[in-house]
């Protein structure tokens, strides 16, 4: 789904740099994380954590250490490098907490920042840290139950000691930790854990040279070596230097050495033409020029090296690393010249392989970290990138951002770096690839930089930091995801680096959001890597970031854990609640926000209630607004309609949701614009459960008043073509309903009543047409209309009625009286109920008048006045208004012959006519001939009528009969015919 109903946008391209040269082949990349991974002075990845423990001897003060940092949560532990500290750090936090994870550290104030709300353990390396910094960082750690170890030499402590006491490490002798180590490489049962040369090797020695000796033992006793190997490579070959450097003193020599330690393995050409680039900087120049050099063809012998697949290289173990760091030592002038070289033989025109390149940019970065020339590194990077040599910055820098003792410094720089406005696109990317290796080690710590890449680079640097960080979530996903949602921010900053900052971070969250457990869980959610309120910042930042783009990740992703909410109920609070948070941000996003809410509204659980109502715990207050938001945003492209309809199909399918929803969709319609509320309601009132009950009705649920409100209204709407005749009828068959139906007319009626006149008219006349399956009028079928109060209502809405309407009022009486006389029942309500409210109204079409003789005109089946069931006195009265105004009329005269010849077919009404009839004219000598003309030209001749005209004329004049005899004698015959 991608939410087509929101619209254009306008998406505006960013100018950036393109990055040209970065082409750093991704086998370069894992070549460089191997060899991070491979230092476990700076990666603590759990196989690390647990060679090293396997082979762990205790410091002779083991339990004062794990007694302190229990007691703590924090422990300093001093001694020189080699002591063992760190190795004793980590044994005293697992044994606290069995398996506790456990990572490198440094306390950047935004570093801290990333650290996950859960305990952990974390090593700070002295050297690098500020007091401040980690006495702020020790609250932390206990507010997040973790423990930490600050490790350094009793130099580097004494700056802490107020912090955090320094706790001299008493370190095991080397000699056990070399047997030990042996065992774990299964090289007990050999010679070697007993080899007499090892006690006199590390007689002196601190721990950690009892691990290094191990370690040649068994690269040696693999490779075929002897003990006096495993000796000479021990210390570094320097027995056997010094003794080649005597017997080798031309200085091209020596430079063919150096430069095949450098290369090696590596082809005879390619370390004579980096030889001779040396040479050149030593200010060695033979007479001769190429011709003064040692011939190819014993350079293999000169070298002791052997010629494997057309490439020189060494096959003693560890000599070839052994050759610069001598010459450094041996010959401190050659320093200045040797860095130089190094730094500039990159990228000076000296044919060499990329490959071979790459070396000597890894041996320049180890050899400055280890001496010293940091900062001859850190000033060749962006010379070798502006010079096309990306690649041989991102070797050297990921070699020296990891060094144990020059990182820190490397890491300061990049951090500067990362931040500098002025940097080459080209140079950012190279840091941020480089991140991907320092984030092997310090996750965190690359992070940060990563972030200020993404704020500062183009959209190819943020490509990149988007797959650097997604590669260090392979192992660390908790912690990217958290600095993901760092990046989103709390809010809707248009500033531009806030912005592509953000678009990173929303890039990171979908696809770190988009990975599933083997349950179709959310990773995320299955290991509760951030909490709900943090959450909504990713979704926020994604919905932003699809309204510019429309990438179809996004709802793919929002589709996914809904799948994942309805998969798993638990699940459904956590999966709902950061996507319903999503709100109240810049009103631009106002449609977006909608698209993702009625992603998630129409999304049912497998009972079929709405999954956003997170099983009965659902915020009512935030879901309304939602539907208040989206109602108002409504128009022909956003299926509000369709979703709120879902809604109540749910309120009527699922019953202990049902209150809920009307709850919700009611309080929405009231808050949310004239319109777009009445257009909600609507949608609301028109659905019925399977009882045919209105679900806004459900169980009693909603207020009366509160729906009164919302049908007066749509009432007031309607001639703005709001839907309410379709929602009326739900509420016309649901006063079927014994529970319903007082209800339903209640509340109808007095919409009616408190909309405009002509519109309560309106909706009045058509819930009257409304009827049930026996053809009775809707509102007649609740018991109430029989009573006096339920007959008055009624009466003041037909009084409305007839002075608010057009010809649409007849048709609706012509319908109660064809009901009247159909249902026998009804006779009488009707008739009163219509006959009260003539009796109300004026004289005039529609009024009174018009009402009474529309009534009065229609007979039962035995022909008699339908009216006639009505109070006498009343009908008296009606007929005295009518026969004073519109005797004459056709409308009266055809009414008159009506019940005429009623009286005639009738004789049991005979009486009661003649004496309404009679009433009506008493008094009045115009009236009284008015009905003598009208009962004479209905009579005629004919017999049959003479009866009915006798009686009317009789109870007419029998008051002055004797007074009047002659004149009414006359007048009786001559009435009569004769």
């Amino acid at each position: 789904m991608d939410g087509p109903w929101v619209g254009d946008v306008r998406v505006e391209a960013e100018g950036s740099q393109s990055v040209v040269g970065n082409f750093i082949d991704s086998t370069v990349v894992q070549n460089l994380k191997q060899y991070v991974l491979r230092k476990p002075s700076m990666v603590l990845s759990n196989e690390a954590i647990e060679d090293g423990l396997a082979s762990y001897v205790p410091t002779a003060n083991h339990d004062v250490i794990v007694a302190a940092l229990a007691d703590r949560r924090a422990v300093a532990l001093a001694g020189p490098d080699g002591s063992g500290r760190t190795l004793a750090g980590i044994a005293a936090m697992r044994q606290l907490v069995p398996g506790l994870r456990v990572r490198r550290f440094e306390t950047e104030g935004e570093d801290v920042e990333t650290i996950p709300d859960e305990p952990w353990g974390y090593l700070l390396r002295a050297a690098d840290e500020d007091p401040g910094r980690v006495g702020r960082f020790l609250e932390v750690i206990e507010e997040r139950k973790g423990y930490l170890v600050l490790v350094g030499g009793e130099d580097e402590q004494r700056p802490f000691a107020d912090v955090l006491p320094p706790l001299a490490v008493e370190p095991p002798p080397a000699l056990e930790v070399y047997r030990r180590r042996l065992l774990r490489h299964a090289l007990g049962g050999t010679g070697w854990p007993e080899w007499p040369a090892a006690a006199r090797l590390l007689a002196t020695a601190p721990p950690a040279e009892g691990r290094r000796l191990a370690d040649v033992v068994e690269a040696v006793h693999r490779s075929g070596g002897d003990a006096g190997e495993v000796e000479q490579a021990y210390s570094s070959w320097t027995d056997r230097l010094d003794m080649w450097f005597r017997e080798n003193p031309d200085p091209q020599d020596r430079a063919l050495l150096i430069v095949a330690a450098a290369l090696a393995p590596a082809d005879e050409t390619s370390v004579y033409t980096a030889a001779r680039s040396l040479a050149r900087h030593l200010d060695v120049r033979p007479p001769g020029g190429g011709l003064a050099w040692r011939p190819a063809k014993g350079l293999a012998a000169l070298l002791d090296m052997e010629k494997r697949d057309g490439e020189l290289e060494f096959t003693r173990y560890g000599f070839a690393e052994s050759v610069i760091p001598h010459v450094l030592d041996e010959y401190p002038l050659t320093h200045s010249d040797l860095f130089s070289w190094l730094a500039e033989l990159p990228t000076i025109d000296v044919t060499l392989p990329k490959r071979l390149r790459q070396r000597l940019a890894g041996v320049f970065a180890d050899l400055a970290a280890d001496h010293g020339h940091v900062e001859a590194v850190l000033d060749a990077m962006p010379r070798w990138v502006g010079a096309g040599g990306s690649d041989l910055a991102f070797v050297a820098l990921s070699r020296i951002c990891v060094h144990p003792r020059a990182g820190g410094r490397v890491r300061g720089r990049m951090y500067d770096w990362s931040r500098d406005e002025q940097a080459s696109d080209q140079f950012r990317a190279v840091l941020a690839e480089t991140c991907g290796v320092l984030g092997e080690a310090l996750p965190t710590v690359a992070l940060t930089r990563l972030k200020h890449l993404a704020a500062f680079g183009g959209a190819e640097v943020r490509r990149i930091v988007a797959g650097v960080a997604l590669g260090i979530a392979e192992k660390e996903p908790e912690t990217v995801l958290n600095a993901a949602l760092d990046w989103c921010g709390s809010g809707w900053s248009a500033a531009p680096q806030a912005a592509r900052r953000r678009a990173v971070g929303a890039r990171l969250f979908l696809e770190l959001a988009g990975r599933a457990d083997e349950r179709g869980v959310p990773v995320p959610l299955s290991r509760r890597h951030a909490p709900p309120r943090r959450l909504a910042r990713g979704w926020r930042a994604a919905l932003t970031e699809w309204e510019a783009n429309r990438d179809p990740l996004f709802f793919d992703v929002v589709n996914a854990w809904l799948d994942a909410a309805v998969l798993v109920p638990a699940l459904a609070e956590d999966v709902v609640a950061p996507m319903l948070a999503v709100e109240g941000g810049d009103p631009r996003h106002a449609r977006a926000e909608t698209a993702l809410f009625l992603t998630v509204a129409r999304r049912m659980d497998a009972r079929g209630a709405p999954v956003a109502l997170l099983g009965g715990t659902a915020d009512r207050a935030r879901l309304a607004a939602r539907w208040r938001a989206a109602a108002d945003a409504m128009d022909d492209d956003v299926p509000v309609l369709p979703v709120a309809d879902s809604w109540t199909a749910a309120a009527a399918a699922v019953p202990d949701s049902g209150a809920l929803i009307v709850d919700v969709l009611l309080t929405a319609a009231e808050s949310a614009g004239t319109a777009a509320g009445v257009r909600l309601f609507l949608a609301v009132a028109g659905r019925a459960d399977a009882r045919g009950v209105p679900v806004v009705l459900f169980g009693g649920a909603a207020d009366r008043s509160r729906l009164i409100a919302r049908w007066t209204a749509a009432l007031d709407a309607w001639p703005r073509d709001a839907p309410v005749l379709s929602a009326l009828d739900v509420w016309a068959a649901g006063t079927a309903s014994p529970e319903a139906g007082p209800v339903v007319v209640d509340v109808l009626l007095t919409a009616a009543a408190s909309a405009s006149k002509v519109a309560g008219a309106r909706f009045f006349l058509a819930l009257a047409r409304r009827t049930d399956a026996n053809g009775v009028p809707t509102v007649l079928a609740d018991p109430s209309a029989a009573t006096q109060a339920g007959r008055a209502r009624l009466v003041t809405a037909w009084r409305l009625a007839q002075r608010n309407s057009g010809g649409e009022f007849f048709d609706t009486v012509r319908d109660w009286l064809d009901a009247a006389v159909r249902v026998r029942a009804l006779h009488r309500v009707v008739v009163n109920i219509l006959l009260t409210a003539a009796s109300g109204g004026p004289a005039a079409s529609p009024g009174g008048a018009a009402l009474f003789l529309a009534v009065a005109e229609r007979v039962d089946p035995q022909g008699a006045p339908l009216a006639l069931v009505h109070d006498a006195d009343a009908l008296t009265d009606a007929w005295r208004a009518v026969l004073a105004d519109d005797a004459g009329s056709a409308a009266a005269s055809r009414v008159l012959t009506t019940w005429f010849g009623a009286g005639a077919a009738v004789p049991a009404v005979l009486e009661t006519v003649t004496d309404v009839l009679v009433g009506a004219v008493a008094g009045d000598v115009a009236r009284e001939l008015a009905l003598v003309s009208a009962v004479s030209a209905w009579a005629g001749r004919r017999r049959d009528r003479r009866a009915a005209k006798e009686a009317v004329l009789v109870r007419l004049l029998q008051p002055r009969w004797k007074r009047y005899a002659l004149i009414a004698w006359i007048t009786v015959r001559d009435a009569a015919g004769g």
